[in-house]
């Protein structure tokens, strides 16, 4: 049978002390957001379980702030483009049933928000006189089920000038939420949950706190093309979703490389924003723009981190030139220059980049848009010639593009990195004067007449003016570092280059909202441990979701009535004999009553709808030990007897009871002596407060390691003297 991992079902605490200060430097956020008094979601989920909503005094807040809390270090996030978000949660308090949170959304003012989600449910909400969702003075009533009258929420673009008015009314404790909470130049989304009859609780909050997602349009960037925007003036700056100008932005950005803007080349992003604005045919008719992004950078680690995406999204790279950034977007640019001629005898030249066997074959991975932003692969592409050459032996490179949305502009880059990866020469050497006409980031011919063999295009990579003593005097010579570039690495044929993608609406085994297993069915069970004994087991097993997008399922178990707890993650093809999932749990009681859940996942961290069964008793296997032997009762006093009893020679035999009675009658015996045994273990005990000549009858039973019990033996008896 396969075996499910188990994941340790512990709770985590979160250090509450100085998280305010962590998150004020997001925005002006008063000191007390995240004070000790915040608590996590104790309250709500006990009456989720109960029934009976209780409100938790002060002392118990913090110890509900160890379940589930608040990260004490939120982190700073910069949101591109368009696209849908998970939110970081920074914020809750309980109330009775009522539930009080915040998210973090992006770590900058916002354009707009267009969907929002409670664990993939897509919400509606109103909106008129009384109801505004960007208004913290009003909020927006939930009108979508099964969240209808239970849930507002209340979004702050950045501009917002305080946390929601009906929190401060509701949260009479400053300590826990004051006025001065602004979470200004922050975008933030408040929820206030209401529990909702208990009876239905369960399908209507998945998880607790629900998980969050919300597509938008995000941060505002500086455009250097526009004469009406100023880039030292973020409140100038509009939306866009252009690779260029993100690249630029992360350049800028204090957490980015915190470049001053004196060592920026703004030309050169100016020009890197229209080649990416430029308008691209596709098969199916229209246009798009060449490159854009749309996605999370998280702020926190290395430049690479945080540029490679924005870069990778239009094949651009960053250089500096003459200690300025500059930005080339991935388009073939005409050569500026041809030369001729080397200067001296130092030079290197490869036609093989070095440790490399150049792939004829890249595979590519997006968050697509038109998949209901699933990650998923485009078709991968094979450059047959190199196929052949490689002698039939396949080799891949992989490209991963988290911040590239579009399909279509997905296949441009995959074939631009490809052909980029099958270049193979590159050359420095020392040029006349003439070359520096030339620029970093150009494209230069050579046309060598004693070096003809590395003739072509080459992009330069490094550039130095250099005086070099010649015959007595003095000559500007440049050095030049190249590598091989081509006008066909970036040519581009929708009707031949493009392949077929699929959105969400077109598949059928992408299902929105994803679909859940089949109904539930639990059986005890054992397995054997290391030490020759056994453990007892609940064994679900259930139907395979039908949405294709399924990866796994998430397992869930409580104590009947008690709190669940995260059990097991299985994948999805665990599957036994008949093609139902087949999941092994441990850590059961014979004897106890658990609820389990199981919930779906999706490829893109979707989870469904559970589907539970409850009350679910674990029994032990049926005992097969032997029962005791040699028993003998002898009365010692008017008023007492000793019993003694043998376990059998069974390695089964973990324990021994004794029971005593009146009558001949096993089913009418008391037991008087349960102790634990091995085999061949005798063992007597003294029956007392019994009558004098009266007879006292007396039988046994051996026990297993699950408490299973063998059959009575005959009954050996005595008169009391």
């Amino acid at each position: 049978m396969p075996v499910a991992i188990s994941l340790a079902a512990t709770v985590v605490g979160s250090s509450i002390a100085g998280s305010a200060v962590v998150i004020a430097a997001v925005g002006s956020i008063g000191a007390s957001l995240l004070g000790g008094a915040v608590t996590a979601l104790g309250a709500f989920a006990a009456a989720s379980l109960t029934g009976s909503p209780a409100k938790p005094k002060r002392a118990e807040q913090q110890v509900q702030a160890r379940i589930g809390g608040v990260s004490s270090a939120p982190p700073y996030r910069y949101v591109y483009g368009r696209s849908r978000i998970g939110g970081f949660r920074v914020f809750n308090h309980v109330e009775g049933a009522t539930l009080y949170l915040g998210f973090l959304l992006n770590s900058r003012p916002s354009d707009g928000i267009e969907a929002v989600e409670f664990d993939t449910r897509e919400l509606t909400w109103t909106s008129d006189g009384s109801n505004d969702i960007f208004d913290m003075a009003k909020g927006a009533a939930v009108t979508s089920d099964p969240f209808d009258g239970l849930a507002r929420i209340w979004i702050g673009m950045g501009d917002q000038a305080g946390p929601p008015a009906l929190f401060l009314s509701e949260i009479a404790d400053s300590d826990i939420l004051a006025s001065s909470d602004i979470w200004e130049g922050v975008t933030v989304m408040w929820l206030r949950l209401d529990f909702g009859a208990p009876s239905t609780a369960a399908d209507r909050w998945v998880n607790t706190p629900p998980e969050v997602r919300v597509t938008g349009t995000w941060s505002l960037l500086y455009d250097p093309r526009e004469g009406t925007q100023d880039a030292a003036d973020p409140d100038t700056w509009t939306y866009s979703d252009n690779a260029a100008l993100a690249a630029l932005d992360m350049a800028r950005d204090s957490r980015g490389m915190n470049r001053v803007d004196d060592l920026v080349d703004f030309d050169s992003f100016a020009a890197g924003a229209d080649d990416c604005d430029a308008a691209m045919d596709l098969s199916a008719g229209g246009t798009e723009a060449r490159y854009r992004v749309g996605g999370v950078i998280e702020m926190g680690g290395q430049e690479a981190a945080k540029l490679e995406p924005l870069t990778d999204a239009a094949a651009a790279r960053l250089i500096d030139v003459s200690g300025r950034l500059t930005y080339l977007a991935g388009v073939w640019r005409a050569p500026t220059l041809t030369l001729t001629d080397i200067v001296g005898e130092q030079m290197t030249y490869s036609d093989l980049r070095e440790g490399r066997d150049a792939p004829n074959t890249i595979r590519t991975a997006i968050i697509a848009e038109d998949r209901a932003w699933q990650e998923t692969e485009i078709a991968p592409l094979q450059d047959a010639t190199a196929l052949s050459d490689d002698g039939g032996v396949v080799r891949e490179a992989r490209l991963d593009l988290p911040l590239v949305p579009s399909p279509t502009q997905a296949m441009r880059l995959q074939k631009i990195h490809l052909n980029q990866l099958r270049l193979e020469r590159s050359m420095t050497a020392e040029f006349p004067a003439i070359a520096y006409a030339a620029h970093g980031g150009d494209n230069i011919t050579l046309a060598l007449p004693a070096f003809d063999a590395a003739d072509g295009s080459y992009e330069i990579q490094t550039l130095e003016p250099r005086l070099q003593e010649r015959n007595g005097g003095v000559m500007l010579t440049i050095g030049l570092g190249l590598i091989e570039t081509a006008e066909s690495i970036f040519a581009w044929d929708e009707t031949v280059d493009e392949t077929t993608f699929a959105s969400s609406e077109d598949l059928d085994n992408v299902p929105v909202p994803l679909l859940p297993g089949g109904a539930l069915t639990v059986t005890s069970g054992a397995r054997a441990v290391g030490d020759g004994s056994d453990v007892p087991q609940a064994i679900l097993t259930f139907a395979p979701s039908a949405s294709g997008a399924v990866v796994g399922y998430q397992v869930q178990r409580r104590i009947s009535g008690g709190v669940w707890q995260d059990l097991v993650v299985v994948d999805s093809d665990q599957l036994d004999g008949a093609g139902d999932v087949y999941v092994e749990t441990e850590g059961v009681s014979v004897g106890s009553s658990y609820d389990f859940r199981v919930y779906a996942l999706s490829v893109d961290g979707r989870r469904s709808l559970p589907v539970s069964i409850t009350g679910q008793t674990i029994t032990a296997p049926a005992a097969s030990v032997d029962a005791p032997i040699g028993g003998t009762a002898t009365s010692t006093t008017p008023t007492e007897a000793d019993v003694s009893f043998t376990t059998p020679a069974d390695n089964d035999v973990r324990a021994l009871r004794i029971y005593g009675s009146d009558t001949d009658d096993s089913g009418a015996a008391v037991e008087i002596l349960a102790v634990s045994a091995a085999p061949n273990q005798t063992f007597t005990v003294t029956d007392t407060g019994l009558t004098s000549a009266s007879t006292r009858y007396y039988f046994a039973r051996s026990a297993d390691a699950w408490g299973g019990l063998s059959a009575f033996t005959a009954s050996v008896s005595t008169v009391i003297a």
